[in-house]
């Protein structure tokens, strides 16, 4: 429409599907240049989530939402971090919330067949598969001990 203002790349939402240690550690990067919606499978809404690092310790600023709370055909970028076995509930879950242009990241442990997916892309929509070079180690459940290349600190 003529007149309104178009969202810049930074106001766009990213949404993390999963709360496990990669979403996690996603969702705190992301956070840096956009906002963040972590979407989970059960009703966490309102769990805050911490990052420390050394004696510092900061909530991570991202909202909460379950798949039934959003809207559909809103999603625009989206990064999913869930283990290789629940990758098809966690994606059939997401579909309809996923608009005609939507980046999907796929980051997770194993390997799955794609081909499905794939096939119901739209021709604006774009899938990836991502690795990093950082790991995750919950000790104990509430704490998140990351590395890679650089230390990272704990996410709580």
């Amino acid at each position: 429409m003529a007149g309104q203002k178009q969202p810049k790349k930074r106001d766009k939402p990213v949404y993390v599907v999963g709360a496990g240690a990669v979403g996690l550690l996603f969702a705190r990067y992301c956070q840096l240049f956009a906002p963040v919606t972590v979407v989970t499978r059960s009703n966490q809404t309102g769990t805050p989530y911490f990052y420390q690092h050394e004696l510092v310790t900061t909530p991570l600023n991202v909202s909460h939402a379950h798949f039934e709370h959003l809207q559909r055909q809103s999603i625009e970028r989206v990064l999913i971090c869930v283990k290789a076995y629940q990758l098809p509930t966690a994606l059939e879950q997401l579909w309809p919330y996923l608009s005609n242009d939507a980046t999907i990241v796929i980051s997770h442990n194993g390997m799955s067949d794609l081909t499905p997916w794939l096939a119901r892309l739209t021709q604006q929509q774009q899938m990836w598969f991502a690795t990093t070079n950082m790991g995750g180690l919950s000790h104990p459940l509430t704490r998140l001990y990351t590395k890679g290349l650089e230390r990272l600190g704990w996410v709580t």
